[in-house]
């Protein structure tokens, strides 16, 4: 068995968490416009407390029920086609 680490592991640390702060800012524009997908994802994204956000994790409650209010339906999320 080889033990052979991950080149971009140690790099992606930093990366990882711009990218969901990017995440949050990209959603909270498309939550702005009511998008029931937006608000859900939002909520999925506090529940997952990534770092820098650990502490909206409250909101994720508030986020699921604003997307449930617009019409989001987790058992069928998308329109059918």
């Amino acid at each position: 068995m080889l033990n052979v680490p991950l080149p971009c592991a140690r790099d992606r640390v930093g990366r990882g968490q711009k990218d969901v702060l990017e995440a949050e800012r990209r959603l909270l524009r498309a939550k702005s416009q009511n998008s029931p997908l937006a608000w859900h994802n939002l909520g999925t994204l506090y529940v997952a407390k990534h770092a820098g956000l650990e502490r909206r994790w409250g909101d994720a409650h508030k986020c699921y029920d604003r997307a449930k209010e617009l019409g989001f339906d987790c058992a069928n999320p998308y329109p059918p086609c």
